[in-house]
């Protein structure tokens, strides 16, 4: 089973960082100490008691004081590790944007949250035997009812079987972004019209069907270029894109820069 909470760490100081990405959602908790962060070009002051929730598409640039003290959490992209209709509510959070979302929460109770994330980081760092990675994602999932409980209006409003049926379409298109697919083909398969999806996926996820879908492929193309050799030709195949022309303005579209000075900046050593 694969982990829920791919790593967590706890971070003491100034250690600021530029716009930079992750291939995973990422949770930041600040404990101690103040920090400002710009999230997709939207700016937060945070300071302790504050979550800030990012998503694996969002670029984010932090930068803080010399105190500031935080927990930072990475969560799995592929995140079908819960199947009830509570945990898929919850998890629209990493990945949805309805109007009333910001990305900073305050939550109330600090001692709780920090005691979640103190859990978090014992059973994933502690090398502790048996169902670390089970025991990590259920406090995860604490820490999320947390979330919706002191700000329930960034998460998906609307009726759970909307919801459900949104975050279905993601994994589908986490899993196969570079199958040829269509809004028709997709209405079809959840026996709704097109018009219909259209409103709902836009209105849960914040941007339209087809928007998420190249948001995925651009992800994918992201991982391939940082941690692999592949030429750019063979990630365009394999990420679903038409051509090479359409994939490099797509690409700098979402990024604001090249394929090749991302592979530059990202490349793994």
């Amino acid at each position: 089973m694969r982990a829920l909470v791919t790593d967590i760490e706890l971070v003491r100081g100034a250690q600021g960082k530029p716009a930079h990405y992750h291939d995973s959602h990422q949770l930041i908790y600040i404990s101690k100490g103040r920090a400002s962060l710009t999230v997709s070009g939207r700016s937060y002051r945070a300071q302790p008691g504050t979550l800030v929730l990012i998503s694996r598409f969002e670029q984010h640039s932090i930068d803080m004081d010399s105190e500031c003290e935080r927990y930072i959490a990475g969560i799995a992209p592929e995140y079908g590790f819960m199947a009830s209709e509570e945990s898929v509510l919850l998890l629209s959070a990493l990945i949805n944007r309805p109007e009333s979302f910001r990305h900073a929460v305050e939550l109330g109770d600090r001692r709780e949250a920090e005691s979640i994330f103190g859990r978090m980081l014992a059973e994933r760092l502690g090398r502790k035997d048996g169902f670390g990675d089970y025991l990590s994602g259920l406090a995860l999932m604490e820490l999320l009812v947390m979330v919706y409980r002191s700000a329930p209006e960034i998460f998906a409003s609307q009726r759970r079987e909307n919801v459900g049926t949104v975050m279905r379409l993601q994994r589908h298109f986490e899993r196969d972004f570079a199958a040829n697919c269509s809004l028709a083909e997709l209405a079809a398969q959840e026996h709704m019209s097109a018009s219909h999806l259209s409103h709902i996926f836009k209105s849960v996820a914040g941007v339209s069907t087809m928007a998420y879908l190249k948001a995925c492929r651009i992800a994918a193309a992201k991982r391939y270029l940082a941690q692999t050799e592949l030429p750019v030709g063979e990630i365009v195949e394999k990420c679903g894109f038409s051509d090479s022309s359409n994939f490099s303005r797509t690409f700098r579209e979402q990024t604001g820069m090249s394929p090749s000075e991302f592979r530059r900046r990202y490349r793994e050593k």
